[in-house]
């Protein structure tokens, strides 16, 4: 579950995103949301594995609104692949990333040189920090092992009613293909802020 600024300026104030992975794919997650543990209604769909990792360095805080030419920091994903962009594909908005704090918050990241140095291990460098208002959410430094997710437009976005901004609700996410009280769905408890 990621709790995300608006990115392009066109997304629901109110909505939510959920980024999934499962090996192997089912075809499609579906997610489900409840305040009780029944009447659980479909709020989201995942149609495409997402780009999921965790980091392998330590990242230590960054300048805003500067790429960072000093910082780099590897990645080892969970599947998918990381690319390089050309410095106007960065400032066009590509390679949008998310990296969680211990905390819980997010920080928007975006990299433009993405070097594979291992299986599933990539290097990030030439960051752009703090992006889309999360320059609070850095950290000095960041430990190893926070997750990381791209942004990309295997990220679903999570359907909520203004009222439930900050409310906790039941999830269960699993195989689109299978009732949601089928057991290989899993459950957790999550407040959107």
């Amino acid at each position: 579950f990621l709790d995300l600024p608006l990115l392009r300026g066109d997304e629901p104030p109110d909505a939510g995103y959920v980024a999934a992975f499962q090996i192997p794919w089912p075809g499609s997650v579906a997610v489900y949301g409840s305040p009780e543990d029944a009447g659980y209604m479909m709020r989201a769909r995942a149609t495409a594995p997402a780009v999921i990792g965790v980091t392998l360095d330590p990242l230590p805080a960054g300048p805003v609104a500067v790429i960072d030419r000093g910082a780099r920091v590897r990645v080892e994903l969970s599947g998918g692949e990381l690319e390089s962009v050309t410095r106007l594909q960065l400032l066009a908005g590509r390679n949008v990333a998310a990296i969680r704090n211990g905390s819980g918050g997010w920080e928007v990241v975006q990299f433009e040189t993405a070097t594979l140095v291992g299986d599933a291990t990539y290097e990030l460098a030439n960051l752009l920090r703090g992006q889309a208002g999360t320059e609070a959410e850095m950290r000095a430094p960041l430990p190893p092992g926070a997750p990381f997710v791209l942004l990309g437009t295997e990220v679903a976005r999570v359907s909520l009613a203004p009222g439930e901004v900050g409310l906790p609700l039941l999830w269960r996410y699993g195989p689109a293909n299978r009732d949601v009280a089928d057991r290989s769905y899993a459950a957790s408890m999550h407040a959107f802020s």
